[in-house]
């Protein structure tokens, strides 16, 4: 198992940012996000009133699906995520952000890490896209890396998807954000139907709300899609759209 640094000792103040943030996006959760999101929350072992370590989320994610999490200071290069993510590992911050940027921080926080990204490697199916994911960008040229970042924006990220006829988001940036997940999920916004072609095509900016989002029919659908578009773009071999091991 990957080696994981100590949790670190966290001040008072931190420890009632984590509660805060974590009581009131579990509250607004329980009806925005979809069920394997909630249900990720818990398989992967979170707490609201401490501070989760990288050490128990990653243990737990070891045994339910083989992913592992491994500790960065900040936002990783694209061609270094890629290789972490295609070895089933996901790189996470430990610090959290300072009261003052309790909406807002512009470089991801532990709360944007661990409890945006974290509940979905719980997830067998959302893991296999992934992985493949993952290996798809390791040997993309400059076009498709930008394509698959496009992609990785508009699900990992900021995605929406159906789940009994209503729409439920499953994002990183909209789980942990309240604001986010307000504006997503409201009339002012424009949903797009699921095609990969025209997520890689969008740009996206990272410093604004965003006015445009995706809905991804399902996750067994996302797996296939992904799978289908990376073969037919030479970034993934026909024999890798095999069941997860």
């Amino acid at each position: 198992m990957h080696t994981l640094p100590p949790r670190p000792v966290y001040s008072d103040e931190e420890e009632g940012t984590w509660r805060l943030l974590h009581d009131r996006q579990t509250d607004k959760l329980a009806s925005a996000a979809c069920r394997p999101v909630l249900d990720g929350l818990r398989l992967a072992g979170f707490e609201g009133q401490r501070i989760p370590s990288l050490r128990t989320l990653s243990a737990n994610l070891q045994r339910l699906t083989g992913w592992q999490l491994t500790r960065v200071e900040g936002l990783v290069a694209e061609r270094p995520f890629f290789e972490l993510v295609a070895s089933r590992r996901f790189p996470a911050t430990d610090f959290i952000r300072k009261r003052k940027d309790l909406d807002y921080t512009p470089a991801p926080d532990l709360f944007h890490d661990q409890f945006g990204h974290v509940p979905l490697l719980t997830l067998p199916t959302f893991c296999r896209f992934f992985q493949r994911f993952g290996l798809a960008g390791q040997g993309a040229d400059d076009d498709a890396v930008e394509a698959l970042a496009r992609i990785y924006w508009f699900t990992v990220e900021f995605g929406l998807i159906r789940q009994d006829g209503e729409l439920k988001a499953f994002g990183a940036g909209l789980v942990s954000s309240i604001g986010e997940l307000d504006h997503a999920l409201s009339p002012s916004v424009t949903v797009h139907p699921f095609d990969l072609d025209a997520m890689a095509a969008r740009p996206f900016v990272t410093t604004e709300i965003q006015a445009d989002y995706f809905e991804v029919p399902s996750f067994e659908a996302l797996e296939q899609a992904f799978d289908a578009w990376a073969v037919a773009r030479g970034l993934l071999p026909p024999e890798a759209a095999k069941p997860y091991e």
